[in-house]
């Protein structure tokens, strides 16, 4: 017991004297360094155990990458929402044009590749255009000029990737 607690125990006895409050003793003997305000969390860029373990520089530095990465594909997929395709699907994207003076152009094809990287995460179309021939464009997923996307029909397809199609009739591939 403290000197303070034995002189209010003795003075006015154990029942009149209430206990101080266990938050009083807890702040006052932790020390808040100058500048930082108590009860806030700490900076991004405090280490964690996941950074800790990885005690070599490239290791760390491609953990905190993968980790923004992994932040920016979310919040992304948050705010957009577009429906599951995969390679063989026919799509149809609505595209702002800055050229276009922002108007929304629409783009069809059959996506032939499809490639999942996160916050990187890109496709690939191809179609033939009457007069102009195959036209083949990629497209980053979420990218703030791909106002929708949606998908028209499915085919059948046996493979990942649809690169074959480019040596093809236009016929096979028509969207």
């Amino acid at each position: 017991m403290t000197a303070s607690a034995l002189h209010t125990s003795s003075a006015a006895g154990a029942a009149a004297a209430p206990a101080a409050p266990a938050e009083e003793t807890v702040s006052a003997t932790a020390p808040v360094p100058p500048g930082r305000v108590q009860n806030t969390p700490p900076p991004p860029w405090t280490p964690t155990q996941q950074l800790k373990k990885r005690n070599f520089l490239p290791r760390r530095m491609g953990h905190l990458i993968q980790v923004l990465e992994q932040e920016a594909a979310d919040k992304a997929a948050s705010e957009k929402k577009f429906p599951d395709f995969q390679p063989g699907d026919i799509l149809e994207l609505k595209l702002v044009v800055p050229e276009n003076k922002g108007r929304p152009a629409t783009v069809k094809g059959l996506c032939i590749a499809k490639k999942n990287r996160g916050w990187r995460t890109a496709f690939t179309i191809l179609n033939f255009i009457q007069g102009g021939g195959p036209v083949e464009r990629s497209f980053p997923l979420y990218s703030p000029t791909l106002q929708s996307l949606s998908v028209i029909g499915r085919r059948k397809v046996r493979r990942a990737k649809l690169y074959y199609l480019r040596d093809r009739k236009p016929s096979e591939y028509r969207a």
